[in-house]
């Protein structure tokens, strides 16, 4: 039997006792609606057993399975990242001059086909439509649709709309990485230094998950 529920890493307790993440201890703390469902489900399992005992037979077994979730990217994050697109855009167009000036929206682009994750759906011809629909809604952008035989293959690409904190968080370390492998963080830049500041600001009020358990659900 799988037992699964909604819960939030509080990494406060981690530190509050001095533990370390190879320590391989999990602490959640999980909604009242959550305890109320999982304490009836845990009755239900324990009754069950005790007729099983009773009965001379196997006792259920109990798989737990831990998914974790992040929360959607932030508007300020979103923010962030195209402040950074555009200094990053004014850079090498300097670099390339005024007669192949580079816009933000062209680097976003190149850079959602570089890195943003793929998904294909199969789907019978006439729904085509309705999982285009949900999946735009929920899943990412419908990159292309393609028949085979009776079924349709939508590929689905995950772009920056639909990522998680995590994902985005990874995404302005790239921007800044390459910003600083081009020189331009350490340049005399006010734009980029109030940035910069908006950035670990961000961060610190927990914008940003650093792959501590921040922002997590299980």
């Amino acid at each position: 039997m799988k037992l699964r529920f909604q819960a939030t890493l509080d990494i406060e307790e981690y530190r509050k006792r001095g533990v370390m993440r190879s320590d391989d201890l999990v602490i959640l703390k999980n909604e009242p609606a959550d305890r109320e469902r999982i304490q009836k489900e845990l009755y239900k399992i324990a009754a069950k057993n005790d007729m099983e005992k009773e009965a001379g037979r196997d006792l259920v077994k109990i798989d737990v399975v831990m998914d974790i979730a992040y929360r959607k990217r932030s508007p300020e994050a979103n923010r962030l990242m195209w402040m950074l697109y555009t200094i990053l855009a004014e850079k090498l167009s300097r670099e390339n001059g005024t007669r192949n000036r580079i816009t933000p929206e062209e680097l976003y682009e190149q850079d959602m086909a570089d890195w943003a994750p793929r998904h294909e759906i199969f789907c019978k011809k006439d729904s085509v439509q309705f999982f285009k629909m949900v999946l735009e809604q929920e899943k990412g952008h419908v990159h292309s649709i393609t028949e085979k035989g009776d079924l349709c293959r939508i590929e689905v690409w995950q772009t920056s709309s639909y990522w998680n904190s995590f994902q985005m968080s990874e995404h302005i370390d790239r921007l800044l990485n390459t910003l600083e492998q081009m020189g331009v963080i350490r340049e005399n830049n006010g734009d980029l230094d109030k940035i910069m500041r908006d950035v670990e600001e961000w961060r610190t009020e927990g914008g940003g998950d650093d792959g501590t358990g921040n922002d997590q659900e299980a």
